[in-house]
């Protein structure tokens, strides 16, 4: 039997890291086959969304979920000690019976590179918590090879026991919608190709405030276009970002949608002028790779894995990340030409084409197989 952790899943509102859980467990639900060992996924509460009944593997249900990680599941583990369990997410079980191998999954070690950006309570989980699940793993996935670089560096593992799988995108199905457009159009203003969107999380780690600085005095000469935030509020946000967004809106050249749906998120895609993604970190960048299936492309800081799905250095915030450099690429790509700018829409679609979640879920399969049957 081989047990999926499937909590990062159960998500009414999910972003990042939720992302590709579902789709990796949507996926490999499509790639099983018969004759391939029995699978079933794991909760701590009931199905929170219909996500899941869209899913062949049979659930369980293991309630409560508190420190569930710590001693919920170890103890069913010891129950039924199944031959392998997967974790797509940093939190192996704690204990284990030693014929039940893991597979663990790790987006990126920001935490360690910016350890003030995160609440003291979630640096020390992440920090520690990562670390011993890292160690004791049989195998590690990951979703770059910044990551893979940041794992061997700072947990010590070989670098044949971790495999990177590559996030794709997935709303491709979502089409643009005209109503939505026309809404947006009418509520904001917006004009089509002419406005920068930032899509993620509302917190430091994002470099938002300084997104936000350098785009309005940007925008002093480009007085047309806007800046679009997608992201509900994150750690930090009352503190270091609310007071420069407030005052941000007030000029109504910034405009927040909080989270938004799939058919808004494809459509804001869809007429975007740039993604600009100007983090500190990313262990990949979702968004980049959204936003490029529909032919948009994006401008990201030239740091951890952006720079392997966005090559062309011309797309790229150079360090320190502050408010003039990002003001200097916002420029730069604000002076673009036409025929510059259809070049850099055909190199985001042919990135795009690239980063697929069923060739994701088959490296991970292969890597659950392998080491299922490893003596």
């Amino acid at each position: 039997m081989i047990l999926i952790d499937a909590n990062e899943a159960n998500i009414k509102k999910p972003v990042g890291s939720n992302i590709f859980v579902q789709q990796v467990i949507k996926h490999l639900a499509s790639a099983w086959t018969p004759s391939d060992p029995p699978v079933k996924l794991l909760l701590s509460q009931t199905p929170q969304t219909a996500y899941f009944n869209t899913i062949s593997f049979p659930i369980k249900t293991i309630p409560p979920s508190f420190f569930w990680t710590q001693w919920r599941l170890p103890l069913y583990l010891y129950q039924t000690k199944p031959k392998l369990i997967f974790t797509p997410g940093h939190y192996a079980p704690r204990f284990k019976p030693k014929t039940t191998k893991s597979i663990i999954t790790i987006f990126d070690l920001a935490y360690l590179h910016f350890p003030d950006q995160f609440l003291t309570k979630d640096r020390w989980q992440l920090t520690n918590w990562t670390k011993y699940s890292a160690q004791k793993a049989d195998h590690i996935i990951t979703i770059s090879q910044s990551t893979k670089k940041d794992i061997i560096k700072h947990y010590h593992v070989d670098s044949s026991k971790i495999t990177i799988a590559y996030p794709g995108h997935r709303l491709t199905g979502s089409a643009p919608s005209n109503q939505i457009w026309s809404n947006l159009h009418t509520s904001y203003n917006l004009q089509s190709k002419k406005f920068f969107l930032f899509v993620g999380t509302l917190q430091p780690r994002k470099n938002i405030t300084n997104l936000i600085n350098a785009f309005l005095s940007a925008a002093a000469d480009y007085p047309e276009h806007k800046l679009v935030l997608v992201g509900r509020p994150g750690w930090l946000y009352q503190d270091k970002i609310k007071p420069t967004l407030t005052r941000a809106l007030s000029t109504q050249q910034v405009i927040w949608l909080d989270f938004v749906d799939d058919y808004t998120l494809a459509t804001l895609y869809h007429h975007a002028y740039f993604l600009v993604l100007p983090s500190l970190w990313e262990g990949f960048g979702m968004p980049v790779i959204e936003a490029a299936a529909f032919a948009t492309p994006a401008l990201v800081s030239a740091v951890s894995s952006l720079t392997e799905i966005v090559t062309n250095p011309n797309q790229h915030i150079k360090p320190p990340f502050k408010t003039p450099q990002i003001k200097t690429a916002l420029i730069k790509m604000l002076k673009l030409t036409q025929p510059q700018y259809g070049n850099l829409q055909r190199q985001a679609v042919a990135a795009a084409a690239k980063f697929r979640w069923p060739a994701a879920a088959e490296i991970i399969k292969t890597t659950i197989l392998n080491t299922y049957h490893e003596n």
